[in-house]
């Protein structure tokens, strides 16, 4: 329901907000999305590995999870989801910053990596944090 209520909201906001709320929706839509610059296809590829790699008894159903990895990254909903919590927190000026920081050739790289990165920097993280967590509520 939440997720409807925000959707209707910017589908409103889109509708009678000023060319500036409008154009601004449209820059977080290419900050979301990457811009030109990420392939979704490579990205789902590289987010189906790592799942796969993780949970290896799904890799006979790889082609069910690639589909559904690419309903769900490229479902208009979930864009304009993204899309309106960046809108609320950062000015049409800020998105157009972050548009071109998007182009940067380490954004890039860090964009084709994420999928691959994020879980291990996850793993590094909780190598440290749940110890400490424990450590802690256990004194």
């Amino acid at each position: 329901m939440k997720k409807f209520a925000m959707f209707v909201f910017i589908l409103v906001a889109c509708s009678f907000g000023s060319a500036d709320e409008r154009d601004a929706v449209e820059i977080a839509k290419s900050v979301v999305s990457g811009g030109t610059l990420l392939d979704i296809d490579e990205n789902i590829k590289s987010i189906a590995s790592v799942i796969l790699e993780r949970n290896p008894g799904y890799d006979s159903k790889r082609d069910i999870l690639m589909a559904s990895l690419k309903s769900a990254m490229t479902s208009e909903e979930m864009l304009m989801d993204m899309s309106a919590i960046y809108v609320e927190h950062f000015t049409r000026e800020e998105l157009l910053e972050l548009e071109k920081l998007m182009e940067s050739p380490a954004m890039v790289k860090w964009l084709k990596n994420m999928p691959t990165i994020m879980p291990q920097l996850v793993d590094a993280q909780r190598k440290y944090i749940q110890p400490a967590i424990v450590s802690a509520l256990e004194n």
